[in-house]
């Protein structure tokens, strides 16, 4: 495997580079690209290996959930947007019901025998 040695210019640059974090566990600095499948750590059962598998397990999740959150959220504006004009036709056509008096009803459980 190759190993990369970091200057500090690589950590100004604002590109994003990232390492290996099973090969750090183990004193090494990896890239990621191109590295996961030939990772001398990839089957490690260390404690701390073990730890940065449940970790990347739940940013997984954490993930898919997020984009699953945003496809629901595009997917309900997209609605939204379509059914807009048919809301407005309907608020246009609506009887405003505030301004007619509700009747008082002759409602009174008195009137009613139970048997």
């Amino acid at each position: 495997p190759e190993f990369t040695f970091l200057r500090c210019s690589d950590q100004r640059t604002g590109v994003r580079r990232p390492r290996c974090a099973r090969c750090r566990n183990h004193g090494l600095v990896n890239l990621i690209r191109g590295h996961k499948r030939d990772c001398p750590y990839r089957d490690c059962r260390c404690e701390e290996c073990i730890l940065v598998v449940e970790r990347q397990r739940i940013m997984a999740a954490q993930v898919a959930l997020k984009r699953k959150q945003n496809a629901e959220d595009r997917e309900m504006e997209a609605m939204r947007n379509a059914l807009e004009p048919e809301i407005q036709s309907l608020q246009g056509s609506a009887v405003d019901l505030t301004s007619t008096p509700i009747p008082k009803s002759n409602f009174s459980p008195l009137n009613y025998i139970y048997l």
